[in-house]
């Protein structure tokens, strides 16, 4: 029998780091449609909650986190600082190992470790870490294995920890205990709570971008988030080099007053006094004159992001006019075609089908393949419908695609059949009961239906969700009528 670090009780559903910063765009540099990740599908012998999941990245986060450093969780999984403050070229990194006794898989479960370790040791959101985790594993997929590549970007100290045998990860599953060594681009900009801690830019060139057009959608909430993370990283530098300015400036300053006081006292003071004096001063010029020298690198440094800013804006802002030109009629309100849901009983309760219907005639002109809705409310995300039906024998949120009807993204949680489903595309989030162990919560989903958070009390599965400005309404398990923090989904 399988064991398994994964998925929530009764149905078991298989679930998908201070002073450097994750290099985001880095990250994000390589997408390739041909990642597919085969995942485990048998049965189970354990299973582990979403918080035991995301404790392992907690722990590794907590962990030895000096230069060169490895904090290890039970000789199962590793994560090697591998920084080289010395080393101005190349980009460092963490690397977490996935060691022979990890039992980890499902890559939504290395997502959620990953993401665990980006939250404690960066302070990212949920949101961010899931996204940025996302990337690391297919950039690894990507170039799994490709030596070189990682040798022609990354710092000695970096490679020294890789061989072309483990860097990066494979596609299935069973290749991961042992041969994994999964590379986050670290940047030297900041630590904690900067966002600039993963470079977004890096993630988004020309192979990624090619890639993510060939979705329906071309992946413009995706790439918008990583644009808009690239520039608040861009404004933090900015605010940076602008603080270095004034250091330099105050210290120039300084400088020159010593050297007009030494000037003064040229008659009074000894010889010897006089030479140690000078050298210090020229000292602390030479040292200035390096600053200065690496803030005018940094500027160019900006000055490139922000025109490859610019250049991903338009792209997306043309993908958009692409994406809205294709979108056939149904997408707009035409009342020839009504989307409708229709039931049947199945198993002794009625389960939902999505079809369009003739507005005039109520002729049915073409139905959904999933046929197995628990949710009685469709609701709207972007180009897509937002339902909960069965899927592999439990109930899961699911996005259809609204011309073709198809399912387009699954969600790996286990939600309640009939849980309200309440999406709030200003946040980019989509709330919903979900089941962790063998209790009922309110689960926080990004996007791509990755479940980013849980809420620290159980609810009442029939429970109405009502987001506010800074909370979220939610009926507890004992009926009291409770806010939950929108950030965290805490009491």
């Amino acid at each position: 029998m399988k064991t398994l670090i994964s998925a929530l009780l009764l149905f078991v559903v298989p679930l998908a780091l201070v002073a450097l910063e994750v290099d985001r765009e880095e990250l994000e540099s390589q997408i390739t449609r041909a990642v597919e990740f085969q995942n485990y599908q048998g049965p189970y012998e354990r299973v582990d909650t979403i918080e035991a999941i995301r404790s392992i990245g907690a722990a590794l986060a907590a962990g030895p986190r000096g230069a060169g450093e490895t904090a290890d969780y039970f000789g199962r999984y590793q994560m090697i600082h591998a920084v080289d403050p010395e080393q101005p070229q190349g980009l460092d990194a963490d690397i977490l190992v996935i060691l022979d006794g990890g039992r980890v898989d499902h890559i939504d479960n290395i997502r959620r470790i990953l993401g665990a370790y980006l939250e404690q040791a960066y302070h990212y959101s949920a949101s961010q870490a899931w996204r940025i985790a996302e990337f690391v594993t297919i950039y690894n997929a990507i170039y799994r294995g490709e030596l070189d590549f990682f040798a022609g970007r990354y710092k000695p100290v970096v490679i020294e920890n890789l061989s072309a045998d483990n860097v990066g990860i494979a596609v299935r599953y069973s290749e991961w205990p042992g041969k994994t060594r999964l590379v986050t681009p670290l940047s030297s900009a900041a630590g904690p709570g900067e966002i600039g801690s993963v470079d977004a830019l890096a993630l988004t060139d020309e192979r990624v971008v090619e890639e993510l057009r060939t979705r329906p959608d071309m992946a413009l909430e995706e790439r918008r988030e990583m644009v808009d993370l690239a520039e608040r990283a861009i404004e933090e530098q900015e605010q940076r080099i602008e603080r270095e300015a004034e250091q330099i400036a105050a210290e120039r300053e300084a400088v020159e007053r010593e050297r007009e006081q030494i000037d003064q006292e040229r008659e009074t003071i000894g010889e010897q006094e006089l030479e140690e004096r000078e050298r210090t001063i020229a000292e602390r010029e030479d040292a200035i004159a390096a600053r200065e020298e690496a803030l005018e690198r940094e500027r160019d440094e900006v000055d490139t992001r922000i025109d490859e800013v610019r250049e991903r804006r338009e792209e997306i802002a043309e993908d958009t006019r692409t994406v809205m030109e294709r979108a056939p009629a149904a997408l707009v309100d035409d009342i020839r075609e009504v989307l409708f849901v229709q039931t049947r009983m199945r198993g002794g309760r009625p389960l939902g089908q999505l079809v369009i219907i003739d507005g005039e005639t109520a002729t049915v002109l073409r139905r959904s393949e999933l046929d197995t809705l628990t949710s009685r409310r469709v609701e709207r995300w972007a180009n897509d419908h937002l339902v909960v039906a069965e899927r592999d024998g439990a109930a899961r949120l699911v996005r259809v695609d609204s011309a073709s009807l198809q399912p387009s993204t699954v969600g790996s949680a286990e939600l309640f059949p009939e849980s309200a489903v309440v999406p709030r595309p200003d946040r980019g989030e989509i709330f919903a009961v979900v089941r962790d162990g063998e209790g009922w919560y309110l689960g926080k989903f990004n996007s791509s239906l990755a479940l980013l958070e849980r809420s620290s009390v159980r609810v009442d599965p029939f429970s109405y969700i009502a987001p506010a400005q800074d909370v979220v309404y939610v009926q507890r398990s004992d009926g009291i009528i409770v806010g939950l923090s929108l950030d965290d989904l805490s009491q």
